[in-house]
């Protein structure tokens, strides 16, 4: 019953899981998840199922501590071998049908494990963050690297976990869902300073920066946005970015669809295109760094022709995880004054582990054409 239940536990827990990793925009990593957790759930239960017919409890609990070892990601115990040894010796000919479906979810859930291992190669982390399968995943690495006399915040955006540390204000610490360890994240400064190692620029209170959103390349949500505890967050997770200018921080109220639990989320800016509006509660800053390129926003829209050649095709084409990252890369390249930013299938063979693709073009010589997938998006140097 015990072993039932905590089967039936862990693919619940899968679940919830992939769902993080689809509201990330990560559908593939959430499919081998839950994948994983209905093959953990089905190989326990079969475990169970061998044990009653060979009327053998150490022959059940031994294959079942061994498949469930496996699907731990398959980190260690040699499974396959084990396996076989145990079936053969403990287990009836009657119950060897059971067997068989043991190891054949065992095998699938290892290729599961491998799976979410190589998606996660493949993501591209700017700065000093990381990939990491998921919200729980980013939190542990973070606690793992802090110092014991330190506390921190971690964000987690697509795919991608970024660990900030700092001194704690008290001796007692734990670990917050919110991402922040400190057991009193209201301690946290709401008042950043300008001087803090120019990561931040000027701060308006009550005051929301509206519009001039960083848009990713794919994603349901059309900006960029980070889990944050306080305003001083949102100067560390803009000065990342070469290309962020601006931030506003706003309480965990406005925050509850994307960052369950959070004290609050930071979303980052361009260094132009936003509105200032009066907004209780809400404090906007910009980033203090150089300044950056700014460019027009076109949705939905494809710049033909009037590509940069280059020395490996017709056109020169970069990785890039955002439009401000894109036009980045424009101001960057003598020559360029536009771009179109698509999705990695577009440039899956040049660059097989780009999150996006960003086509450089000169400032004329192209046409504008509506995209009819709506996945294409384009814009001007200003």
């Amino acid at each position: 019953m015990v072993a039932e239940a905590i089967a039936h536990g862990v693919d619940g827990l899968s679940n919830v899981v992939a769902g993080w990793a689809e509201a990330e925009g990560e559908t593939e990593i959430a499919a081998a998840i839950r994948g994983g957790g209905d093959a953990f759930e089905a190989t326990v239960m079969a475990a169970l199922e061998a044990t009653a017919c060979a009327g053998h409890m150490k022959a059940g609990a031994t294959i079942g501590g061994i498949a469930g070892c496996v699907l731990t990601f398959g980190l260690g115990c040699g499974a396959g071998a084990a396996l076989g040894g145990v079936a053969g010796a403990l287990i009836s000919p009657a119950c060897h049908r059971a067997v068989n479906e043991i190891a054949t979810m065992v095998t699938s859930s290892w290729d599961t494990g491998t799976a979410v291992g190589e998606m996660l190669k493949d993501v591209q982390c700017s700065g000093r963050s990381f990939p990491a399968a998921n919200p729980a995943d980013c939190a542990d690495e973070c606690e793992d690297k802090v110092p014991e006399t330190s506390c921190f915040t971690w964000y987690y955006d697509n795919s991608c976990c970024l660990c900030k540390i700092a001194p704690c204000e008290s001796s007692s610490s734990s670990d917050s869902g919110g991402g922040s360890s400190s057991s009193s994240s209201s301690s946290f400064s709401q008042r950043p300073s300008s001087d803090g190692g120019g990561s931040c620029g000027s701060i308006e209170f009550d005051t929301d920066f509206f519009g001039g959103d960083i848009v990713p390349v794919t994603t349901k949500w059309a900006d960029t946005a980070v889990a944050a505890a306080s305003p001083e967050d949102c100067c560390e997770a803009c000065s990342l970015y070469s290309y962020c200018g601006a931030w506003t921080f706003t309480p965990a109220e406005n925050c509850k669809e994307r960052f369950p639990g959070a004290p609050g989320c930071c979303f980052l800016k361009k260094g132009t295109g936003y509105e200032k509006r009066s907004a209780t509660g809400m404090v906007s800053g910009t980033s203090g760094g150089p300044p950056v390129a700014a460019c027009t926003l076109e949705f939905d829209t494809d710049l033909l022709g009037g590509d940069i050649q280059s020395g490996n095709g017709p056109d020169t084409v970069v990785p890039t995880i955002s439009d401000a990252d894109c036009c980045q890369s424009c101001a960057a390249t003598p020559g360029c004054g536009a771009w179109t930013m698509a999705p990695p299938s577009d440039c899956a063979s040049r660059l097989p582990n780009a999150r996006g693709c960003c086509f450089l073009k000169h400032e004329g010589g192209w046409t504008r054409t509506k995209d009819e997938k709506g996945v294409l998006t384009s814009g001007q140097l200003i």
